[in-house]
């Protein structure tokens, strides 16, 4: 998940904590557990945003030169996955998960 953060953050730039945390599918204390370690990495930063209970978060140089590194470690191991499986089954796997995402997401999370 920590990879997934890093690209969406490099992607669409500084979100909210819950924009991430609805884009993702995931709830706010296990997002706050794995955005954390990325902040004391230095990789992204927090910021409060208008309202000081919102916490922005953003990539940092740093953690965009991270990214960068570890891109073709993900991408093998998708190309591993989906070489194990089939390109259909994977393709199907990934409809499945968006599928499921949304429902979580339409559901007001886990």
């Amino acid at each position: 998940m920590q990879f997934t953060l890093l690209h969406f953050l490099s992607r669409f730039g500084e979100m909210s904590q819950g924009e991430v945390g609805e884009l993702l599918a995931v709830d706010t204390t296990t997002l706050t557990r794995t955005l954390e370690p990325l902040r004391k990495s230095g990789w992204i930063r927090v910021r409060s945003g208008d309202d000081r209970r919102e916490r922005r978060w953003s990539l940092t140089p740093a953690g965009e030169r991270k990214r960068v590194e570890v891109a073709p470690h993900w991408e093998a191991a998708q190309a591993r996955l989906r070489g194990r499986i089939g390109a259909a089954r994977f393709k199907s796997l990934l409809s499945e998960l968006a599928v499921v995402a949304e429902a979580v997401r339409e559901t007001g999370g886990m």
